[in-house]
């Protein structure tokens, strides 16, 4: 089947880059800005991959299918909302005590969820790219580091809040598989990494989730999604550049945790 110019507009080809000015300019100049009428690069966010050729766009809550195998369909439910349901309310029996505000929705809860290593729904992303770029090459055996560009479609509206049936609801009355949400807990780490959350609608059943890459453009809820490669042999000249420019562990892990990884990251330098 033939690909459409409006295609190669949302998915247009991967890239790859050696150097922090070649990122930021095919960042700027690369980008279908033009064919949606939004030409501000704030529209956008970024994931960084170390792993680009393994790591595939799925939230964590997809990634193990026979996890259902425990589960039932009931309630009107699929296998996926049985699965989330259960994990979601055990944490939350679980983690009130140690809190000293609770989250006002269920998606901060999800978002709570992720943070402490739960599977959800939730994937993370950040306004910034040089954030992204970042942990796309941080790890040690970042072997294939990729920075994913994409435009939301649509975002949750700033100070709606969600049950779990109403989220469920708002995607069965949409054709949208995504959506991009700008709220929720604030700390520090969220600050320092402007991060943004996508939220993703359940498979039916018990079936696999799609990959957001290989989703249609109408379903998908991004307008634009493209795959920007680091080039291996740039991987510490890149490193270097962020340094200079402040991205660090130690200032995107504003705490102890963050310095002890820059320090060991680069143990000459002062922080």
């Amino acid at each position: 089947m033939a690909t459409s110019d409006e295609d190669k507009r949302a998915r247009p080809d991967d890239i790859e880059i050696s150097s922090v000015s070649e990122y930021l300019s095919a960042i700027e100049n690369g980008a279908p800005n033009d064919s949606f009428g939004l030409p501000e690069l704030d529209v956008y966010v970024y994931r960084g991959v170390a792993n680009s050729a393994s790591h595939k766009l799925v939230p964590s809550l997809f990634r193990n299918l026979e996890i259902l195998e425990e589960f039932t369909v009931g309630e009107r439910l699929t296998k996926w909302g049985v699965l989330e349901r259960g994990i979601l309310t055990k944490f939350k029996e679980g983690a009130r005590p140690h809190l000293s505000i609770a989250p006002r929705d269920d998606i901060e809860w999800l978002i709570l969820a992720r943070h402490h290593g739960l599977p959800t729904r939730v994937m993370d992303w950040s306004k910034s790219p040089l954030v992204a770029l970042h942990f796309a090459i941080d790890s040690d055996d970042c072997e294939n580091p990729a920075v994913w560009q994409a435009m939301l479609g649509r975002s949750a509206l700033i100070g709606q809040t969600y049950s779990l049936p109403q989220l469920d609801s708002e995607f069965a009355n949409s054709d949208r598989h995504a959506f991009g949400y700008y709220q929720g807990p604030v700390t520090n780490r969220a600050v320092a990494q402007q991060g943004v959350l996508t939220i993703h609608k359940l498979p039916g059943d018990d079936q696999p989730f799609t990959t957001v890459d290989e989703q249609s453009v109408e379903l998908s809820g991004f307008m634009m999604l493209r795959r920007i490669f680091i080039a291996p042999a740039a991987k510490e000249r890149i490193r270097r550049s962020l340094l200079s420019l402040g991205i660090s562990n130690a200032s995107l892990f504003p705490d102890l945790d963050g310095l002890a990884r820059s320090i060991l990251r680069d143990p000459t330098r002062r922080f």
